[in-house]
C-alpha cells in the first residue's frame, strides 16, 4: 500500500484583506483618512490527513507549543 500524507497551517481570524486609502497630500493624519487595527497575535491551526487508494484517514488537529515571544506591556 502506498501512502499519502499531508500537513498544512491556516491563520485563524485574519483576513489578507488589505485597505487602502486614497488622499491628499498632507491629508495622512484626517480621521476619515485613516482606519482602525488590531494586533493580538497570531493565531494557527496545523493539521494533517493522509490518503491512499480506496482509504483516507481523519482530519488530524495537531496542537502547537506555546509562543516563547514576550509581550510588551
Amino acid at each position: 500500500m502506498v501512502l499519502f500524507t499531508d500537513e498544512s497551517s491556516l491563520e485563524v481570524g485574519s483576513t489578507d484583506r488589505q485597505v487602502r486609502v486614497s488622499r491628499r497630500s498632507g491629508e495622512a493624519y484626517i480621521p476619515r483618512n485613516m482606519t482602525s487595527t488590531f494586533r493580538s497575535g497570531r493565531q494557527t491551526l496545523m493539521v494533517w490527513a493522509s490518503i491512499a487508494y480506496n482509504f483516507k484517514t481523519p482530519l488530524f488537529c495537531i496542537p502547537l507549543a506555546p509562543s516563547r515571544e514576550k509581550r510588551s506591556t
